[in-house]
């Protein structure tokens, strides 16, 4: 909580941003991904509720996404930045594009010998959906990660580092590597992959002016990931029962 205050105030005295802008990255930026890194102690302790994870997630995930919204209209008055139409072609393409080379991180990560979630199988693992309900509650939650979270990092906050004067790139950096923080329960190489996913997600961003193509790439890979590759992994006797 310090560091986001501090970031608050520092970022408070910048001419190029305002106080909601520096509220969005403490937030953003600071605050959600150092709980995420100092919840990590407490993983071993809790008692995988599928389930509830998924409707926790959900409503945190949107918490997550309506804030960056309203920030973003309190900021410059673009409440959804970046949910613009798209031409059918550019939509395909890209969806694809990025669906495909996020399930190709996840490939690159197998053939190496890491479990493509990170290097806490016993918990990340552990919340693969196995019965109909949970597969249709982890699919929800899909959805709604793939909205709430590319409106709040490839949305608000990759804008919001471009107007504070760090151009595109820096942006896109800065946006994926608190993106990858904040999944700091997948371990070490599940946030360095799910950085490096950010990051893809930026490209269709950056090429159409549009969260749309990363919106349906990002809910299609973890479908795909959670519905398909999981359910692999446990049969192969990867992850506990």
């Amino acid at each position: 909580m310090a560091l986001a205050v501090t970031a608050v105030a520092l970022l408070s005295f910048v001419g190029a941003g305002d106080f909601w802008q520096a509220l969005g990255l403490g937030l953003l930026g600071v605050l959600l991904p150092a709980l995420a890194l100092a919840q990590l102690p407490l993983l071993g302790m809790i008692d995988v509720d599928r389930v509830s994870i998924y409707r926790g997630s959900c409503v945190t995930i949107l918490a997550v996404g309506g804030v960056a919204a309203a920030l973003g209209w309190l900021s410059n008055g673009e409440f959804l930045p970046g949910l613009v139409a798209v031409s059918p072609r550019d939509l395909l393409f890209w969806t694809a594009a990025a669906t495909g080379g996020g399930l190709a991180l996840i490939g690159v990560s197998r053939a190496l010998g890491q479990d493509p979630w990170g290097s806490s199988p016993g918990f990340v693992l552990g919340l693969i959906p196995r019965t109909p309900r949970e597969k249709r509650l982890f699919a929800g939650l899909s959805i709604v990660a793939g909205l709430g979270e590319e409106v709040a990092y490839r949305g608000y906050l990759l804008s919001t580092l471009e107007l504070l004067g760090l151009g595109q790139w820096i942006g896109a950096i800065g946006s994926s590597v608190a993106f990858g923080l904040l999944h700091a329960y997948q371990g070490a190489a599940g946030i360095v992959r799910t950085g490096l996913t950010g990051l893809l997600l930026v490209l269709p961003v950056f090429a159409t002016g549009s969260l749309i193509p990363s919106i349906l790439a990002h809910a299609c890979i973890n479908l795909i990931a959670g519905l398909m590759i999981g359910p692999r992994l446990l049969a192969e006797g990867e992850a506990p029962q």
